[in-house]
């Protein structure tokens, strides 16, 4: 019988909770260690659609990247939509668990997956053990790259920062930032980065890059990191696939469309 506990072992065997970083919530946010665990439901956000899905797939135990709790809890208010969503998960009995940062981290995490789904080759981790970086098969231009990008994330659209001087430049080494980017820079210099793929970039942030010199695609939060859960996905069934169902849900999405 597998049991809460034991999937919360594993993950911190896969995303240590060390490798979170200082403001994050990570682990369970409602249920039991204690009990049982009748199916998996991985996915990037803890909505209502997914809260739903469990619930007709027969699944009572959910894992999200993005906590859903996050800020202390002072009273359960479902007139919020917060509180009615954290209401729902408390009475259908789900086990929900969150892998945040230290998904984004680990060693086949969020940042990896990213760099498997762009295509990179010789995935390396930089000296700070949090971003990744790696090689193309062939060298692209920004354009040629970008459409690439678009095509392996299914982005409908990128937003790039290309320094002036820089419009014909060649990409071949490329480095990864899932989410939002964190505004470290020195390791994308240090290790030769030609271009910086990533969720979301401040304005003050593109200026930054800009003024450093460093090409960069903005493809989508979501776009970066739902194939981090997917991954996730992938690699509980390996190890509890016999004992129970793991899934990769289908009503998650992004919340931006494109108008």
């Amino acid at each position: 019988m597998l049991k809460v506990y034991d999937l919360m072992k594993y993950i911190e065997e896969i995303a240590p909770s060390e490798k979170a970083l200082s403001f994050d919530n990570v682990g369970l946010m409602t249920g039991s260690r204690d009990k049982e665990v009748r199916g998996i439901l991985c996915c990037l956000d803890l909505t209502r659609e997914v809260i739903y899905e469990a619930v007709e797939e027969g699944v009572n135990t959910i894992i999200t990247h993005h906590p859903f709790i996050f800020d202390p809890v002072k009273r359960l208010d479902e007139d919020n939509v917060r509180g009615k969503l954290l209401g729902m998960a408390v009475r259908y009995e789900l086990n929900v668990l969150s892998a945040h940062t230290n998904w984004d981290f680990a060693e086949k995490g969020v940042n990896h997956a990213l760099c498997v789904k762009i295509g990179l080759k010789d995935i390396r981790e930089d000296e700070y053990m949090q971003h990744r970086f790696g090689v193309l098969d062939k060298e692209m231009d920004i354009s040629e790259f970008c459409e690439h990008v678009k095509d392996r994330l299914q982005a409908k659209f990128v937003k790039v920062v290309i320094p002036e001087g820089l419009e014909r430049k060649k990409i071949k080494v490329v480095g990864v930032s899932c989410g939002s980017f964190d505004g470290e820079s020195a390791w994308i210099y240090e290790n030769g980065v030609d271009c910086l793929v990533t969720g979301e970039v401040k304005h003050s942030q593109a200026i930054d890059l800009n003024m450093h010199g460093f090409v960069t695609i903005s493809a989508g939060h979501y776009e970066t990191e739902v194939w981090g859960m997917d991954a996730m996905a992938d690699i509980i069934s390996k190890r509890f696939g016999d004992k129970t169902r793991i899934l990769k849900s289908v009503r998650q999405k992004n919340p931006f469309i494109l108008r």
